[in-house]
């Protein structure tokens, strides 16, 4: 289990309510990108939901530094979400992820800040501080995200392997940099290519 994380009395800068607006608007504009450029496949796919997740991360990591709080990422497997509601069908459900903020009720949702469901042909496995995550286990704490984000922008090691299952081989990673930010490591690499090309 995480440990507890103090809360600082004062926020100063950004509000929860203000980062939540900038979020909703943030999402609205993909919405709209995905529309307008179409669906484009299960690459298409997988990046529209790996873009969302890093527009979530970098307002998640500016805000617990800003306001002191901490917030973490709560990931729920499909098979969590049919043993809790059996009423689902189990080939529509996907990986959902939820961001959560530490309060002195411990980790709770956050206000106004729905859970993102994926698509089930998004697959995903998870490295914690470079242990796979087995969340099969009976004794995987169910209640507290599995990274966490503290107000002094430290952040939980972590990698996530994400792949299409219509497409095997190609395979994306979503991970915390040797930097000590959350970053799309494909895009990352691609990027250093293109600066070192430049330098030439």
């Amino acid at each position: 289990m995480l440990p507890a994380i103090p809360m600082r009395i004062f926020q100063r800068g950004f509000s929860l309510i203000e980062l939540m607006a900038v979020m909703l608007v943030v999402g609205l504009a993909l919405g709209i990108v995905t529309v307008s450029v179409g669906h484009g496949g299960p690459e298409k796919q997988l990046y529209d939901k790996l873009e969302q997740f890093l527009v979530q991360s970098d307002f998640a990591t500016e805000h617990a530094v800003i306001s002191g709080e901490a917030l973490g990422i709560m990931l729920e497997p499909p098979a969590w979400q049919i043993a809790a509601n059996p009423d689902l069908d189990p080939d529509n459900v996907g990986w959902k992820y939820r961001w959560q903020i530490f309060t002195e009720k411990g980790w709770q949702d956050i206000p106004n800040m729905p859970a993102v469901s994926l698509p089930p042909d998004i697959e995903i496995d998870v490295t914690i501080a470079k242990k796979r995550w087995d969340w099969h286990a009976k004794t995987t704490d169910k209640k507290s995200p599995v990274v966490s984000i503290s107000p002094s922008g430290e952040i939980t090691p972590f990698v996530f392997e994400i792949r299409h299952s219509l497409v095997r081989d190609f395979i994306q990673h979503i991970e915390l940099s040797e930097d000590g930010a959350i970053v799309w490591r494909e895009v990352a690499e691609d990027e250093k290519k293109r600066n070192e090309m430049r330098k030439k």
